[in-house]
């Protein structure tokens, strides 16, 4: 394998493989382990196409690779944490989270080669990223908050709505804000990351139909 490869590669079997340790937290009824694996693939997942930009090693094994990375980490792993979580009350919803991220995952993977600054739909990381944060969060425990939650980022992972892409051109100021907000949600992140994760989600999930209304007028 051509050596600038191997770091993006690794990553991104380390986004599998956290997705797989999550699924397996879940069976044993670890649930806040498995929520923080879930997590864990999220941060690597970004990592990955970023690693593979910067050494120029963008390939179609690796988009192919990280579509079923991500279908593991971000499809399967969420929805086996929401049933085993909330009960099998949960499983119509799961399953549509699961469906829908799928999808998701097919029409981005359709758009690939699209150059585009933002993401077309809510991206599957941050439905995830939603879900699992809401296991770990203090006040989690509400088994209808967590049904709807799946239901609206399945929604929106099927959606137009634009959302905005985790890159920072220097040159704008946007770019420049994006990077303080970044690094103050960071900080909280590591500072409280139980209280901090789920509504930083919240906040990037309704920015798509925020962003919506503002473009509305």
């Amino acid at each position: 394998m051509n050596l600038k490869l191997v770091v993006p590669t690794s990553l991104t079997l380390g986004n599998l493989l956290c997705g797989f340790l999550s699924a397996v937290y879940t069976a044993h009824g670890e649930l806040p382990l498995a929520a923080r694996w879930i997590l864990l693939a999220w941060l690597l997942d970004g990592l990955d196409g970023l690693v593979a930009r910067i050494v120029g090693s963008s390939t179609k094994f690796g988009a192919e690779l990280d579509s079923l990375a991500d279908m593991t980490s971000f499809g399967l792993a969420p929805s086996l944490l929401l049933v085993r979580m909330y009960g099998t009350r949960t499983t119509t919803f799961a399953l549509l989270f699961l469906a829908c991220g799928a999808v998701r995952l097919a029409k981005f993977d359709a758009r690939r080669t699209e150059e585009k600054a933002n993401f077309s739909g809510l991206p599957i990381p941050a439905a995830a990223w939603a879900l699992a944060s809401y296991v770990i969060f203090p006040e989690g425990g509400i088994w209808w908050m967590a049904i709807g939650l799946a239901v609206l980022t399945g929604v929106l992972m099927l959606s137009h709505l634009e959302y905005d892409a985790m890159c920072f051109p220097l040159g704008s100021a946007w770019g420049k804000a994006k990077i303080v907000l970044f690094l103050g949600g960071a900080s909280l992140i590591v500072l409280f990351p139980s209280y901090a994760l789920f509504p930083l989600s919240l906040v990037y999930v309704a920015s798509g139909p925020v962003r919506w209304l503002v473009s509305k007028g």
